[in-house]
């Protein structure tokens, strides 16, 4: 009886240690996700074809562009650097914001197949304030 009783407790113990885990990564992403998709469908109001051709376009380049900045990579030691390293560091920085530019051009002329104009800033307005948005409410969670 005696050993049922501790071995009930330690369990109950391990239950609620489990409840204090923060979620993954994961499970942040998609909710950061979810709310984006919410807010630019509310700041765009989109139609339901408009939407339906949006959507693959948007997600499409955001995979993109995430692939994009993964690959940039800033020296560790800038001190450190020869003039030689130097010169390839700022070269490969020109190179990156060429390829930035190329990939709005590309990403801006398929939104512009489905979308106006209009449209079109409204979405970069959106994003900004989508950020400060986040940026607003991870600030707050750290506060408490």
């Amino acid at each position: 009886m005696k050993n049922t009783i501790l071995t009930f407790c330690f369990l109950l113990g391990l239950s609620t240690l489990s409840y204090g885990q923060p979620p993954n990564r994961g499970q942040n992403r998609d909710k950061i996700d979810a709310l984006r998709i919410a807010h630019i469908t509310e700041q765009l109001q989109f139609t339901p074809e408009e939407a339906q051709q949006f959507w693959p376009i948007f997600n499409k380049f955001k995979e993109e562009e995430k692939t994009m900045r993964r690959s940039y990579r800033i020296p560790k030691s800038t001190d450190e650097m020869t003039p030689e390293e130097a010169e390839n560091f700022l070269n490969g920085q020109l190179e990156k914001i060429e390829k930035q530019l190329d990939f709005r051009r590309r990403y801006f002329a398929a939104l512009k197949q489905v979308l106006p104009s209009q449209k079109i800033v409204k979405l970069l307005e959106a994003e900004k304030s989508f950020k400060k948005k986040i940026l607003d409410l991870r600030r707050e969670r750290r506060r408490f």
